[in-house]
């Protein structure tokens, strides 16, 4: 029987600052990056939807990210933080947190059309630009979040998913070798699609150290999982050493990583 790993609280290790500007390492970049892919720099909503999307942010979400999306009760909605947040994801991710978790009291209490405009609303704070066409519900996931200057880095500590080889090091050390290009995600625990997409997902060329994989034990024994391909989920870390994964969740997509 496979053997899962429940969620449990981050732990990360000090990671010096300068160190957070490190380009990913290992052979891959962003899974996320791709020349077909369209930004939110490329018009995709326009200033009459943003308009509406302002009212009904002012009556729905000001009270806790403020008017001007500066953050009080709830995160900044715009600047550095909301990009550090959000980048390197896909709009849908965004407009399904919103969906599924706000307004606070009231969580998924508006309609659909009026999420995409609120959505819409930021974007133009944000100062993407708009276009001509109106976003929509079914174009979320084939629009990418990324700075002016393109795809960049995943953010040390964001939340990542990736499939790779398990392998036991010295010293009751364990890496993730043969590492997949790593996406952003918003859940500890993944979904049943996202297990069945790391079986699919072909191998690449990355290593990670595993972090605090002992407090996984007894519920994911390293040991019985040697030379497994394993989806790994957990925050990324960046050091000196290279990039680690403080894990919270490990589980075996096949019986071995040859391919």
């Amino acid at each position: 029987m496979t053997e899962l790993l429940f969620r449990r609280r981050p732990r990360f290790l000090l990671i010096p600052s300068a160190t957070l500007t490190v380009i990913l390492a290992g052979g891959f970049a962003s899974a996320q990056e791709s020349e077909n892919r369209k930004t939110v720099w490329d018009g995709v909503f326009t200033a009459a939807q943003a308009e509406r999307g302002r009212d009904a942010y002012a009556l729905h979400c000001s009270s806790c990210h403020m008017e001007d999306l500066s953050g009080m009760a709830g995160p900044a909605l715009k600047g550095q933080q909301f990009m550090d947040n959000w980048r390197e994801d896909s709009v849908k991710s965004l407009f399904t947190f919103i969906q599924t978790r706000m307004p606070l009291r009231a969580r998924g209490s508006l309609g659909e059309q009026t999420y995409v405009d609120i959505v819409a609303h930021i974007f133009g704070v944000n100062m993407f630009p708009a276009g001509s066409k109106e976003l929509s519900s079914d174009a979320l996931d084939s629009i990418q979040i990324v700075g002016k200057d393109g795809p960049a880095p995943i953010p040390a500590f964001a939340l990542i998913q990736v499939a790779g080889c398990l392998a036991q090091g010295p010293d009751n050390t364990w890496t993730l070798t043969n590492v997949s290009a790593p996406v952003r995600t918003r859940q500890e625990k993944p979904t049943a699609p996202e297990l069945q997409t790391s079986t699919d997902r072909p191998l690449g060329t990355g290593t990670f150290r595993l972090v605090y994989i002992d407090s996984l034990r007894p519920d994911f024994l390293p040991e019985r999982h040697v030379d497994q391909k394993l989806h790994a989920q957990g925050y990324l870390l960046r050091n000196d050493k290279g990039l680690g994964l403080s894990v919270t969740w490990l589980e075996a997509v096949a019986s071995t990583c040859k391919e």
